[in-house]
């Protein structure tokens, strides 16, 4: 977009610039499909090829490869998952758990912040990865993602380990 707006010759309003940028990258072969999102959606064929060498796209083909694209795609999904997963631990969390709780961002935090805070007991369980927890803070946002919570056992655990 950069090079779009900074062209000598042509001021173009940022809208029509956008547009162009979406149409180049909707015609630009996606490393995972190996297809064109215009291609897997419209059947449009996006070649550098001028139209008159083109050949023309049966419907079967088409068909075909978004077949293939789709699988690529959750072959895809399942290696970055996996990469994801490999060092995260699952914690399941009830009602009356004791928790501690990530203290901020580790950007924002001080240098001698404490890195969590707590112990806070687990008043509800809104979903798999959302707690709500009791801080003694009257705000009704108590709210907090799995991955921000420290089970106790595990703490104490740490501290035995290190001594």
């Amino acid at each position: 977009m950069r090079c779009k707006i900074n062209e000598k010759n042509e001021k173009k309003s940022w809208a029509s610039i956008a547009n162009e940028c979406i149409d180049k990258y909707n015609e630009t072969e996606h490393s995972v499909t190996g297809f064109a999102p215009a291609y897997l959606l419209e059947g449009k064929v996006t070649s550098v090829l001028p139209q008159e060498l083109r050949h023309p796209v049966d419907i079967d083909t088409w068909v075909k490869d978004r077949k293939e694209a789709l699988e690529r795609t959750i072959k895809s999904h399942m290696y970055n998952k996996k990469l994801f997963d490999k060092g995260r631990k699952q914690n399941e969390f009830t009602i009356g758990d004791l928790v501690y709780i990530e203290n901020g961002n580790k950007i924002n935090r001080k240098k001698l912040d404490n890195l969590r805070i707590g112990p806070f007991q687990i008043k509800d369980k809104i979903s798999n990865t959302i707690y709500r927890i009791n801080t003694g803070k009257r705000k009704d946002t108590n709210l907090y993602h799995i991955t921000k919570l420290i089970p106790m056992e595990n703490e104490i655990n740490d501290e035995e380990d290190n001594a």
